[in-house]
């Protein structure tokens, strides 16, 4: 993998969590230390959330992080993404049937090779898990996939 600084944090709009933050690197929890110390919350998947009820809060937070996050040898990164669980509620609402998304977040770098065996693809896909980092990932929840494909 290339050289990556060993906490990051990544920050991204969400509909859903107003700005969401996921933790990753090596020493992700010095990045998830960071993150709580500014007022962002754990969320069930795994990423943090701040809400952005208040833009001028919300601004002084991020600030706030930047000089947190340095202290805790932690970067932040802002993307132009939208956050994947968004996509992936967006998506579950279009399919027929009572589906539903789950999103997971790999911290660590090597916990995203556990998704190896899972890919269909022998190409660009495996290349991109095996060589970047991938912080989230998105999982079916089994119960409802098992109920609709059995049709």
């Amino acid at each position: 993998m290339p050289s990556h600084p060993p906490a990051e944090i990544t920050l991204v709009l969400s509909a859903s969590a107003g700005i969401a933050a996921v933790a990753h690197g090596e020493r992700y929890r010095w990045a998830e230390t960071a993150l709580k110390l500014v007022g962002f919350h754990r969320r069930d998947d795994g990423a943090f959330a701040l809400a952005v009820n208040d833009p001028q809060a919300a601004r002084d937070a991020v600030h706030q992080l930047i000089r947190t996050a340095r202290r805790h040898q932690a970067t932040v990164t802002a993307s132009n993404r939208r956050y994947l669980g968004d996509v992936a509620d967006e998506i579950a609402a279009h399919l027929p049937g009572p589906w539903s998304a789950k999103v997971g977040v790999h911290s660590h770098p090597l916990w995203q090779h556990d998704l190896l065996p899972w890919l269909w693809d022998a190409g660009e896909l495996i290349h991109a898990v095996q060589t970047e980092r991938l912080p989230l990932h998105g999982d079916p929840d089994r119960r409802h996939w098992d109920r609709t494909s059995a049709r």
